[in-house]
């Protein structure tokens, strides 16, 4: 009976998802400041989502904010070190910036993982001075 009675919180998950399809619209409409807002408020129900972390970093770049950005992104990469898009919007943020050597690192970063990517393969040519 103890274990049937354990709580089990789903429905913390399911709060954060649909602040996440809340922010993930705002930020569609371009109101990035209730997209971040709504965001911070999904990790505070799932901290551990990579996913999130990812679409807040996305919000903080549109907004201008590369350093929170950058903070974001790489807590994604450390919760799932395999989530495809951080990696070419840490090149991104570290390039608006003016770091382009760890942008170029990250850009290459993303080539390893998507060979076919070829936003980050122009950011590669245009960093390492082969592009037009």
């Amino acid at each position: 009976a103890i274990v049937c009675n354990l709580r089990i919180n789903p429905e913390r998950q399911l709060d954060a998802m649909a602040y996440s399809n809340l922010g993930g619209v705002l930020a569609q409409r371009g109101d990035l400041a209730a997209a971040t807002g709504v965001f911070r408020i999904a990790l505070e129900e799932n901290p551990a989502s990579p996913e999130l972390r990812y679409n807040l970093g996305l919000a903080y770049l549109l907004r201008g904010e590369p350093e929170a950005a950058i903070k974001q992104f790489q807590e994604a990469l450390r919760l799932d070190p395999s989530l495809v898009e951080v990696d070419y919007q840490l090149g991104v943020a570290y390039e608006s910036l003016g770091d382009k050597q760890r942008a170029l690192y990250y850009y290459q970063r993303a080539l390893k993982i998507n060979p076919d990517d070829k936003e980050a393969q122009a950011a590669v040519d245009r960093l390492s001075g082969q592009g037009g």
